[in-house]
């Protein structure tokens, strides 16, 4: 079981790494392509290439909270997991300490 168990929490940290690395792939493009088209375009596409820029920077900001997130509750679950088998019952450890 222990073993299904972290064969999971590997394959979800696999999943986020893809994941992320799928969402900020295209935004960096985005990015590129967001400059040519401000050395191309002229002073009236300025006030639109800036929103596109902030919407950008906002999804960007999102999946960087979110790679966080998932690093934390994942070094959570596994300090949890090495908690548990590391613990004993008291009842068992009464007994070992009995002469």
């Amino acid at each position: 079981m222990a073993e299904r168990l972290e064969s999971m929490v590997h394959a979800q940290h696999r999943l986020l790494g893809d994941i992320s690395h799928e969402l900020r792939s295209p935004l960096a493009r985005l990015g590129v392509a967001l400059g040519l088209a401000r050395q191309r375009s002229g002073g009236e596409a300025i006030s639109a290439l800036d929103r596109i820029e902030r919407e950008s920077e906002n999804l960007n900001e999102m999946i960087r909270q979110f790679t966080i997130l998932t690093r934390l509750e994942s070094g959570y679950r596994r300090a949890q997991e090495n908690r548990r088998r590391s613990c004993v019952s008291p009842a068992r450890s009464c007994r070992r300490r009995r002469f």
